[in-house]
């Protein structure tokens, strides 16, 4: 990739569906925001474009993992 980087987590400890669901989302997101003209845009620049807190948004409202899922917090 032109712009390497360090990830950033996402969640922490959390169980086994709460990942899929997330994982779920995520395609959902993807869907929603990919450059359609474009014939493949990687998942990091469409983060980068649309913006990392927007993703955490649209992915994790709703999740209920009991007393989790735990959020990061970006590198700074």
């Amino acid at each position: 990739k032109r712009d390497p980087r360090l990830a950033i987590p996402l969640v922490e400890f959390v169980t086994e569906d709460t990942v899929i669901e997330v994982i779920r989302r995520t395609y959902k997101f993807i869907d929603k925001h990919i450059d359609k003209n474009l014939k493949k845009e990687f998942v990091g620049y469409i983060i980068d474009r649309v913006g990392f807190e927007k993703f955490k948004k649209e992915v994790l409202t709703g999740i209920n993992d009991g007393e989790r899922p735990r959020s990061t917090d970006p590198v700074s």
